[in-house]
């Protein structure tokens, strides 16, 4: 069966797996084979499809944190196919789709089960739109504001190289991050014209997370290679809660300071502070 497969490959551990062939098991093939096959090619509107599957989800009774991961887990078998079709290597496949692996320990961290809670993420994923290379993730879009100075004019929606940092497990060492970059300008060279605009929207390059690393930190050292242009107030201050501080809460008193960093985050928020992140870029010129 695929999905014992691809749980392997990407590195799950037996009690995730085991939920997820269980709550594969509540299904029937057909249930499931008459949504996948929805998945056609790179083109697929994967929102649509996802509010699809979750209609199934609610029907069954089935919790869409679980549920949402087993079906991400067997639309990879169309994905792999798809990075054969474009020939894209199969250990690039890997290197980018553990990256359910990933979230799937975020949200039982976060939600305290296992599955994925930000399911939308994975829209370019499936659309062949995001890879992984080492340390880093790298989105084809659009850049997000308009910004001129006397040295460079950007414009919203104009082709850019997304950067994403995966909570991976590991530290941001910045010679990893390097070699992430140095991969991203040799991969996506293809796919643009003259030069690559790189850019970065994360609360690591919040002016706030940066000065709470300090200098001799790996956000500071990340946060270095970009021009940061703006700095940005999150109106929904739940949505950056779970990423400081594995909350699913914006109830300070609940959160958890056991880190330095979080600690002077904790203490700026209790001042009436508020979370945000920061946009970046840079311009690799071929």
């Amino acid at each position: 069966m695929y999905l014992n497969k691809i749980l392997k490959d990407l590195g799950f551990n037996n009690e995730c797996s085991k939920e997820v062939i269980a709550t594969y098991k509540k299904l029937t093939p057909s249930e499931i084979n008459s949504i996948l096959k929805l998945y056609k090619d790179e083109n697929i509107d994967f929102r649509k499809l996802i509010t699809t599957w979750q209609k199934l989800l609610k029907k069954r009774h089935i919790e869409y944190y679980i549920g949402d991961l087993m079906f991400c887990l067997l639309l990879c078998e169309k994905l792999e196919a798809l990075y054969k079709k474009h020939h894209l290597p199969h250990k690039l496949f890997i290197e980018t789709m553990t990256d359910l692996r990933y979230k799937a320990v975020e949200c039982k961290l976060v939600k305290k089960k296992w599955g994925l809670f930000v399911t939308p993420w994975y829209r370019t994923f499936f659309r062949l739109k995001l890879f992984s290379l080492g340390r880093l993730q790298f989105e084809i879009y659009t850049f997000m504001m308009d910004y001129h100075d006397k040295h460079v004019t950007l414009k919203k929606g104009q082709p850019c190289l997304n950067v994403h940092i995966p909570r991976n497990g590991e530290r941001l060492d910045i010679k990893e991050v390097k070699k992430s970059i140095a991969r991203a300008k040799k991969f996506f060279k293809p796919y643009f014209k003259d030069y690559i605009l790189f850019s970065c929207d994360s609360w690591f390059m919040h002016k706030k997370a940066i000065e709470f690393a300090g200098k001799d930190s790996n956000i500071y050292r990340f946060a270095q290679l970009f021009n940061i242009i703006a700095n940005i107030e999150i109106p929904h201050q739940e949505e950056e809660m779970w990423r400081l501080f594995d909350a699913d809460t914006t109830d300070l008193t609940k959160l958890k300071a056991d880190t330095s960093l979080r600690k002077k985050y904790l203490s700026y928020l209790k001042k009436g502070g508020k979370a945000g992140f920061g946009v970046g870029y840079f311009i690799y010129r071929f």
